[in-house]
């Protein structure tokens, strides 16, 4: 089978309880994950917005960052920067998002996410 890669918009309906939650939680089970270094950012990036639109509930929402350890996750680090130019450009993505196609491609993981327009560059790369 497989490995799975899920992006931050699957992740972080995990760590702090969004709608989607339950559904992510479901999709990905307990199976080891295939990640970029790049989701901790993206993950903080997350937290810091949600504390500002939500400030009484930073403690809880730092609290969901922290879950993350929990997780069953081999990371990987950025090897082919110009590989991953040439992927965005092409799928007309940003850097970040690109960076989980390329991690698909070159470990045959199957990725999950929430964002249509990465769903929809995934799809075209025949996955």
């Amino acid at each position: 089978m497989p490995g799975k890669i899920a992006d931050s918009s699957v992740i972080a309906a995990i760590l702090f309880g969004e709608r989607l939650g339950q559904e992510a939680g479901a999709l990905l089970g307990d199976d080891e994950l295939l990640e970029p270094a790049l989701l901790m950012y993206e993950l903080a990036s997350v937290a810091r917005k949600k504390i500002q639109i939500e400030p009484q509930r930073e403690g809880e929402i730092i609290r969901g960052l922290r879950l993350i350890t929990s997780f069953n996750i081999r990371w990987f680090d950025l090897t082919d920067a110009p590989g991953l130019v040439t992927l965005a450009s092409m799928s007309k993505l940003s850097v970040y998002d690109a960076s989980y196609l390329q991690l698909a491609q070159s470990t045959g993981g199957f990725l999950y996410t929430f964002d249509r327009k990465l769903a929809d560059a995934y799809r075209a790369l025949g996955k």
